[in-house]
């Protein structure tokens, strides 16, 4: 009968000292707070790094363009340059 007495007595204190649903919902909000910040940075570093990975592809890309189109002017002036005839070479008509 003692044991009864001091379970029925020792149960509610000890939940009350635990702080019940409050605390557990504080230690989660917690938790959840620190997991979304972590998140949130591993977003803002990946897209950082994707950043700069698109802007080496666009420089990559430039520079191969401005390449071509240097080739391609240096081409056009080889090919464009007048061929003047001597007159003391016949020309046949």
């Amino acid at each position: 009968m003692i044991h009864k007495f001091i379970l029925l007595v020792a149960l509610p204190l000890l939940f009350i000292s635990c702080g019940g649903k409050d605390k557990t919902q504080d230690q989660l909000r917690q938790i959840d707070s620190i997991v979304n910040a972590k998140v949130h940075q591993r977003e803002v570093e990946n897209a950082a790094k994707n950043d700069s990975t698109l802007k080496a592809v666009e420089t990559e890309r430039a520079e191969a363009i401005i390449k071509q189109r240097n080739e391609a002017a240096a081409a056009t002036k080889k090919t464009d340059t007048p061929i003047h005839v001597s007159e003391s070479i016949p020309v046949k008509e």
